[in-house]
């Protein structure tokens, strides 16, 4: 995968030439799948000589077969014997990584289509993180409302955001849900246990009418006893039903007030349907997916998934039915995720979140993640309208915003240099189309969504 490769292509009769520490993905399309097994041939080229342009013919070495029961799940490895094309002996091993993406069960149509057009004007759109911003950050950045509620999804809406970018992952019962965090901290107690229970809380302040945030020192509530429980484990009714908090909670033992806490809009967990049906439909919806990413150690960052198909397919099939007339963008870190969101639909446009390269976080495994460069590459091999650069990458280089605009990609950014009106103002005048950061409500300057303007003047 490189700049003059980076598009499927028929390859030739010999194949690919692979070069060491090259990343090649082939793509097979089959609608017998769970009866067909693959052949991988090898050859050997003389040393020096081009596969494309020598005359010598590669020598056939070898093969191997990757059988259907090999490729089990949506998303895996394998490795197969490779045996010498005389002797039949083995000679190597051929490990490989594969995606297997399945149709999606909904009838589709070409009504609407979305997934590489952007209009020309919808340039320097402000889009709210989380809703209004992250409210588990340092004390003086930390948004007043709780981040990923219908509450911050709204007031990011009146505040004027083109878009809201939000994050959807699954209950255990299938339900999509709105949450950044793989895990929460699970309290010993229900939320509506009457006064004679046992408390697991000790109760010590509450915040007043300011509607300040409250966390830490003697004003917090203090939290004992406490699990860290994956979200994927819990069911849609236990979210709502167990008193459970933000894993910075569990962290510092001390609960994390919000004014108007125990109304219903500003509850956690609420349901990716909810949103669709009661958030102004002129605001955007940037719909992060959540999974699980495989780090340069070795660790995921969360274990034991869910099928992919069965996992993109459940969220997809709620938009597909709920959207309506509403701009919806997908992203994700995990480029396979990304990849199956824009094979099984022509709707929506999909957009490959990149953290590039940081200081702040730990390197992903996958060398598609690894810097704007191959994240281009993958952009453009997979249909995708464009990137979601990490700002701290962008500010680093902001030649890369040319180099993904000049390969015919649309470039969004997101982190926490894009809090700072400086960055927003320079990242916009290099082109990048949209900024994601938790300061909509201060750093949009039209306060109303670009596409309630337009619908409003289609309507006039």
């Amino acid at each position: 995968m490189n700049t003059e490769e980076r598009e499927f292509k028929t390859q030739n009769s010999c194949g690919h030439e692979y070069k060491e520490d090259e990343f090649v993905i082939f793509q097979i399309l089959t609608d017998v799948f769970d009866t067909t097994a693959y052949q991988v041939d090898f050859f050997a080229q003389v040393p020096g000589s081009n596969v494309s342009t020598s005359t010598d013919s590669p020598s056939h070495i070898g093969c191997c077969h990757i059988l259907p029961h090999s490729l089990n799940q949506g998303l895996g490895s394998f490795v197969v014997l490779i045996t010498d094309s005389v002797t039949r002996r083995p000679i190597g091993e051929l490990t490989g990584e594969y995606l297997v993406v399945t149709p999606l069960p909904l009838r589709t149509d070409m009504k609407i289509s979305f997934p590489s057009e952007w209009r020309n004007k919808w340039q320097g759109l402000d889009v709210g993180h989380r809703g209004s911003g992250v409210s588990f950050g340092s004390d003086n950045e930390r948004a007043h409302v709780r981040e990923n509620t219908i509450a911050s999804l709204r007031a990011a809406g009146v505040a004027g955001a083109d878009l809201v970018e939000f994050d959807v992952q699954l209950s255990k019962d299938l339900v999509p849900i709105i949450y950044h965090d793989f895990y929460v901290v699970l309290s010993a107690q229900r939320k509506n246990a009457n006064s004679s229970s046992v408390e697991k809380l000790a109760l010590n302040s509450s915040t007043g009418d300011t509607g300040a945030c409250v966390n830490g020192g003697e004003d917090g509530q203090e939290l004992l006893d406490v699990i860290k429980v994956p979200v994927k484990d819990l069911t849609f009714h236990e979210m709502q039903d167990l008193k459970l908090y933000h894993v910075k909670e569990g962290q510092s033992k001390k609960k994390t007030f919000f004014l108007h806490d125990s109304e219903p809009d500003h509850q956690p967990f609420p349901t990716l349907a909810h949103a669709l049906e009661v958030i102004d439909p002129s605001v955007g919806f940037n719909i992060e997916i959540k999974w699980t990413m495989l780090v340069g150690d070795g660790s995921y960052e969360l274990n034991n998934p869910l099928d992919i198909n069965t996992y993109v397919d459940t969220i997809l099939g709620v938009v597909l039915r709920s959207a309506r007339s509403r701009i919806i963008v997908f992203s994700c870190f995990h480029p396979d995720v990304v990849s199956a969101l824009r094979l099984k639909q022509n709707k929506y446009p999909v957009i490959f979140l990149t953290q590039g390269i940081t200081k702040r976080w730990p390197q992903y495994k996958d060398p598609r993640c690894h810097n704007v460069t191959m994240g281009t590459h993958h952009a453009i091999s997979a249909s995708l309208l464009g990137l979601s650069v990490n700002t701290e990458d962008l500010l680093r280089d902001d030649s890369q915003v040319k180099f993904v605009k000049d390969s015919g990609l649309m470039v969004w950014c997101w982190g926490i240099e894009g809090n700072d009106p400086a960055n927003v103002k320079h990242l916009k005048q290099l082109g990048v189309q949209a900024v994601i950061n938790d300061k909509v409500h201060q750093q949009s300057t039209k306060h109303e969504s670009i596409f309630l303007i337009e619908a409003r003047r289609a309507a006039s």
